[in-house]
C-alpha cells in the first residue's frame, strides 16, 4: 500500500511536467488499461478456469455440487507442482500496479486543475466578493488561533455601475468549502 500511495503522489507531483504530453482523461484511461493488463498477467490459481474444485478460505477442497457421475478426467498437471501458474515475469503485476497509480494520480491532478480553471470564480481575480454559506462545524482552537470549514452556497459580486443603483450585485451559485483561520479567541 505505501508504494501505491507513493506512486499516486508521484503522479500528482509529475502532472506539471506531463501537462503538454496528454490530456488528463487520457492518463486516467491509460491507468485503467495498465491495471487491466496487470490483472490479466497476474498469476492465477491452478485450475481456476478449468473447473477444478473450489477451495474454502482455509485451503480445503469444498464439497462437490450434486451432479451426474462422469468419467474421471485425466490430470492436467502433476499434483506436486506449485499452486499458481505464472503468466508474466514475477514483478510485472507489482510494476503495473505502481504505474497504474502514477497515471491515476497525474490524471486526477490534471482533472482537478481543469475544474479549478473552468470555475466561474477563476475569472473574478481582482474583484471583491462576498461568500454566502454556513459553517460545516464548530470553530476549533489551534496553536495559533482558531480554524473552521465554511461551506459556500453562493458568491455575490458587487457591480459598480458608476453610481447606478440598478447595477446592484450579481449572485453566482457555487458549491464548495473554504478553510477559515483567525487569531485570538474563538468566535461566538
Amino acid at each position: 500500500m505505501p508504494v501505491l500511495a507513493g506512486s499516486f503522489w508521484a503522479g500528482i507531483l509529475a502532472w506539471p511536467t506531463l501537462r503538454g504530453a496528454a490530456p488528463p482523461w487520457a492518463l486516467v484511461a491509460w491507468g485503467i488499461a495498465v491495471l487491466a493488463i496487470g490483472a490479466v498477467a497476474a498469476p492465477r490459481s491452478r485450475g481456476s478456469s478449468s473447473g477444478a474444485p473450489a477451495r474454502t478460505p482455509g485451503g480445503e477442497s469444498a464439497p462437490p455440487a450434486l451432479a451426474a457421475p462422469s468419467a474421471p478426467a485425466a490430470p492436467s498437471a502433476p499434483a506436486a507442482g506449485p499452486d499458481r501458474l505464472a503468466r508474466a515475469p514475477p514483478l510485472f503485476p507489482a510494476f503495473a500496479a505502481a504505474a497504474t497509480f502514477f497515471l491515476l494520480g497525474a490524471g486526477w491532478a490534471g482533472l482537478h486543475e481543469e475544474r479549478v480553471r473552468s470555475s466561474p470564480l477563476a475569472s473574478l481575480g481582482p474583484e471583491t466578493v462576498t461568500a454566502v454559506g454556513s459553517l460545516q462545524g464548530d470553530p476549533s482552537a489551534g496553536r495559533f488561533g482558531w480554524s473552521a470549514v465554511f461551506g459556500i452556497s453562493e458568491v455575490r459580486i458587487a457591480r459598480s455601475g458608476g453610481g447606478d443603483p440598478a447595477a446592484g450585485t450579481e449572485a453566482i451559485p457555487v458549491r464548495g468549502a473554504v478553510w477559515l483561520e483567525g487569531s485570538g479567541s474563538l468566535p461566538v
